[in-house]
């Protein structure tokens, strides 16, 4: 007969293997069908709040390098500031692709002006560490009520 510390620990066990295997399905079940939908009510709420600033490039670095193996490092660092109730923000943009920088950038948020970001990146999952806590607390609950 297996004692109720053994239980608990194999129905723990469970719950993290069930959750690290159906989390990169949900984020991208999430990403894919259910944010698109979100994203567009969410920027249509911040336009219409007035939740957009447009900011400015402050800083461009470009990088150039080569690994040992032929591939290519290059990366390029854009820093814009904006202001929002006269306060000074900054937003950083980080890519291994060398882009146009645009000089003027219309950025957008929901609450918090710190956390501005542009149309295209606005609105997706950015805490897939809470989708991990919610999937573990399911499979926790399902598996000791199993």
């Amino acid at each position: 007969m297996i004692n109720l510390l053994e239980w608990i620990e194999v129905r723990f066990l469970t719950s993290v293997v069930l959750t690290l295997v159906c989390w990169p399905f949900a984020v991208f079940f999430l990403d894919l069908f259910v944010m698109p939908f979100k994203k567009a009510k969410a920027l249509e709420k911040a336009k219409q709040d007035g939740h957009e600033v447009e900011a400015t490039l402050i800083k461009r670095n470009d990088i150039f390098g080569n690994s040992s193996d032929g591939d290519s490092r290059n990366k390029t660092y854009l820093k814009y500031e904006y202001f929002y109730n006269n306060k000074r923000y900054i937003y950083r943009i980080r890519t291994s692709s060398h882009v146009s920088a645009d000089y003027k950038k219309k950025l957008y948020f929901k609450r918090k002006p710190a956390k501005a970001r542009t149309e295209a990146t606005f609105g997706r999952v950015e805490n897939k560490w809470g989708i991990f806590c919610v999937l573990f607390l399911f499979f926790a609950v399902f598996s000791l009520a199993a």
